[in-house]
């Protein structure tokens, strides 16, 4: 009887642990993807056309410069978008990574990624004039910072594990502390008995 409890709380442990590793993963995996970014180096002030495609069709896509939230559009039919980006004079020079995030085709989370340097100031503008000569001011655009990193999207991509390995921990705790409790009782019958 004792071992039938041990082999029922190990099974029920191990299916639990599998199902919640299961739920802590998206399914299927996100998808990443080269972009292109034309003309690759500007100078602040200026604009650049990022491009790519493996979206689902008409889905909404984020965007963002070194982890800094920029804009959003809507991918075309054919899953792919072409996305005009303009920089502030105040864009600090040097890389910058373009990412574009959405429902890929597949219906998984998918990121299209692309590479822009910055140099310089253009000289054509001036502070409070964008790229396209229209006269508005940017005050929109937030400054992108060369040497951030996107911290805040590998703390997000790691939080659904860490959740799924708590509740993992919980469970097993939970059941171990049932099973000990258990064979308290079935002990104190015994000695009454």
């Amino acid at each position: 009887m004792r071992y039938r409890r041990g082999i029922l709380a190990v099974a029920t442990a191990l299916a639990l642990t599998s199902g919640t590793a299961a739920v802590a993963a998206p399914y299927p995996p996100p998808s990443d993807g080269q972009g292109t970014v034309d003309p690759s180096r500007i100078k602040a002030g200026q604009c650049t056309t990022f491009s790519g495609n493996g979206f689902l069709p008409e889905t909404t896509i984020s965007y963002s410069d070194n982890g800094a939230a920029r804009d959003t559009s809507s991918a075309g039919l054919d899953g792919s978008f072409s996305h005009k980006m303009c920089f502030p004079d105040s864009t600090k020079p040097g890389k910058h990574v373009l990412r574009a995030t959405g429902t890929g085709s597949d219906a998984s989370p998918r990121t299209v990624s692309g590479d822009l340097t910055v140099q310089g100031v253009s000289q054509t503008h001036g502070s409070n004039s964008n790229s396209s000569g229209s006269g508005k001011a940017q005050t929109s655009l937030p400054a992108a910072d060369a040497g951030s990193t996107s911290t805040r999207n590998a703390a997000f991509s790691g939080t659904p594990l860490l959740t799924g390995g708590l509740l993992v921990l919980i469970l097993v705790g939970g059941l171990a502390w049932t099973l000990v409790v258990s064979e308290v009782r079935h002990r104190r019958q015994r000695r009454q008995s």
